[in-house]
């Protein structure tokens, strides 16, 4: 399986060139940076995301948060 597979695909490019990801590929990502010993810079740029929008979306959906939290656009 080749790189593109791993890649998170844009559910849409807003016209301000904000990509949108899939709440189900964002909440896998969550869950992959929350296990001990993980990068969460490494696996950002293994799912081609920014790693700034990661440590967003841990805050948002991490534990004790609400799962709808992670939908917004960042």
């Amino acid at each position: 399986m080749g790189d593109d597979a791993r890649k998170f695909q844009v559910r849409l490019v807003g016209h301000d060139a904000r990509r949108q990801y899939a709440y189900a590929l964002r909440e896998r990502l969550v869950a992959a940076c929350l296990q001990p010993g993980a990068s969460a810079t490494r696996l950002a740029f293994g799912h081609g995301v920014n790693a700034n929008l990661l440590p967003k979306w841990i805050k948002r959906g991490g534990p004790g948060n609400s799962d709808q939290s992670l939908s917004s656009n960042t």
